[in-house]
């Protein structure tokens, strides 16, 4: 019947329709508008096309649609033609075609039709392929969620679409969520982070954005009206786990940082904010919360950002002041409690510029941008230079303390690395000790135990610093086999006469008992008053650092202390 299929009509309704998809409803949109030349060479008076897909975590209401994409308005013959298609994603979509009244179909029309529904079929599987591809660069695959990616795109658009109402992000991160990965599976794992998520997201509502950076690691930008409502939600989460093998109900409280997003219909909010302003600031807020061990929340403000701006400058001229060998090597005297006699040191960096630079000002922007690791490497350097030059003086050193961070710590090729510099100027291992900075969440506990057990067979003992200001695990003591364990100076700023019962007279003297217990010296950081020093005596402590006996010397006077007495009154 009729002419032989038009390819003309339908190449120009391919091409029509596959420029204008960007979604599975305008594809539909894109059908009703170009089919008709099309339908009319076939004598189609009606096209129906259901599409229905599962719940994924990119529609977990799933999708089934129904459309009517062509009518003519002409009377039907009542026998459909009509196939059912399986697409990608355990989709199913089916197409029906009812002829007009009179028309009859012979088996070169149907085989027509075929190619137009398998045409039509095609359209739609890769217009959800697409759909699917830009989910997977803006969504976390394991719930849904927005990603950093995809909330800074809807964030830019939902602040320039309304500038007038007040937002904030909150950024925050579940606290010991590593523990509870210890105690299950990963699957387990993912479980726990899914309810989570579903029990955040549900208080999020609408007009909100819910994002998963990373891990257990959340972002959401709501009305500053429901602001504290989130913050006191996330403060106590209940959720039901397996653990084990066993349900049980966890409570995962957050610490989070918080950026402000003030606006008014008086006072428009600027158009220059941007989605990346946004997760910056936030961010920055909750590092800021994970330094402050009393404060759970933390609210952005600009002095953050001046401080990563400067840290930025000092990071950016760090290699050309390591050549020029710009840092300094200080000793702070460590001396033994019952004797006062000097017994080690702490090798402590200073830079010096157009003025002194204190570790305080430089060391978190090395540590942000990763060049930590070669200042560590060129401080023990000049440690094992100096003791290489006094032992040819005729000087006996003491041992020297120097710090390594958790960049270096977790590295295969550590004690590789410190040996061979040990070797290269002759120093003995007893004449060295590797401080162990930033434990609190380290995660390569088996590495870590590897290079103090071959640092021991040398000769080099090891020490776990701040102790007492941070979390380090209690596991991680028994499995470590460190030689010393630092007091944190903030338990003993605590110390003096004014309190007699205070909790952190209680916690130093428990700590000092534990680690007698597991073999281990105590060091004090940051003695300054004699009854500091006689408290930390009868406590059985150890020895002792700080302004009471000494501050951090440069090398010359140190090297004079070394060949003096070595006593401090």
């Amino acid at each position: 019947m009729g002419e032989p299929f038009c390819c003309k009509d339908l190449r120009n309704f391919y091409n029509a329709v596959r420029q204008d998809a960007p979604s599975l409803e305008t594809l539909l949109d894109a059908l009703e508008k170009h089919l008709p030349p099309v339908a009319v060479d076939k004598a189609v008076g009606q096209l129906d096309v259901v599409l229905c897909f599962p719940p994924s975590v990119y529609a977990p209401q799933g999708i089934n649609i129904q459309r009517t994409c062509y009518q003519s308005g002409f009377e039907l013959e009542p026998e459909p033609y009509g196939r059912t298609f399986t697409c990608g994603e355990g989709g199913m979509a089916t197409l029906t075609v009812r002829a007009k009244k009179g028309a009859v179909w012979t088996d070169d029309d149907r085989a027509d039709l075929d190619v137009l529904m398998e045409l039509v079929v095609n359209l739609c599987s890769t217009c959800r392929l697409q759909q699917l591809l830009s989910g997977v660069e803006r969504m976390d695959m394991l719930t849904g969620a927005l990603n950093t990616e995809g909330f800074v795109y809807e964030s830019a658009c939902l602040l320039a679409a309304d500038p007038v109402t007040p937002y904030a992000a909150v950024y925050s991160d579940i606290k010991n969520f590593r523990s509870i990965n210890r105690m299950t599976d990963t699957a387990d794992g993912d479980a726990i982070l899914k309810k989570y998520c579903a029990v955040l997201r549900e208080s999020v509502g609408q007009g909100a954005l819910f994002c998963r950076p990373c891990a257990d690691n959340f972002l959401v930008l709501l009305p500053q009206s429901r602001l504290e409502q989130y913050l006191a939600l996330i403060a106590d989460v209940s959720v039901a786990a397996d653990v084990n093998g066993r349900v049980s109900v966890l409570h995962l409280s957050s610490r989070c940082g918080v950026c402000e997003l003030p606006a008014s219909a008086e006072k428009p909010r600027p158009s220059s904010v941007s989605g990346q302003d946004v997760v910056r600031n936030a961010a920055m807020a909750l590092s800021e919360a994970k330094k402050m061990l009393a404060e759970d929340v933390v609210y952005f403000r600009q002095e953050f950002l001046d401080a990563r701006l400067r840290n930025r400058g000092l990071a950016s001229s760090f290699p050309a002041a390591l050549e020029r060998m710009e840092f300094l090597v200080y000793y702070q005297p460590i001396v033994r409690l019952e004797t006062n006699v000097l017994c080690g040191c702490e090798a402590l960096s200073r830079w010096q510029r157009d003025r002194m630079v204190f570790p305080a000002e430089f060391i978190p922007a090395l540590e942000d941008e990763g060049s930590i690791r070669n200042l560590d490497f060129y401080m023990l350097e000049a440690v094992c230079h100096d003791i290489c030059q006094w032992k040819a003086a005729g000087i006996e050193p003491v041992r020297v303390s120097t710090n390594f961070s958790k960049v270096n710590l977790s590295d295969d090729s550590l004690e590789e690395t410190v040996l061979s510099i040990m070797d290269k100027y002759g120093v003995e291992g007893k004449y060295l000790e590797i401080e162990l900075c930033d434990l609190a969440d380290f995660r390569h506990t088996e590495r870590l135990a590897r290079f103090v057990a071959a640092m021991k067979e040398h000769g080099v003992s090891t020490a776990i610093d701040n102790f007492g200001a941070g979390s380090t695990p209690l596991n991680l003591l028994r499995s470590l086999r460190a030689g010393t364990l630092k007091l944190d100076k903030s338990l003993i700023d605590a110390v003096n006469s004014d309190v007699q019962n205070s909790p952190d007279k209680a916690i130093c003297h428990a700590i000092v008992s534990l680690s007698r217990q597991l073999g281990m010296e105590t060091v004090a950081e940051g003695v300054e008053s004699r009854y500091q020093a006689d408290f930390l005596r009868k406590l059985g402590c150890s020895k002792a650092q700080g302004f009471l006996y000494d501050r951090p010397l440069p090398h010359d006077e140190f090297e004079q202390l070394l060949s003096s007495l070595r006593v401090y009154d």
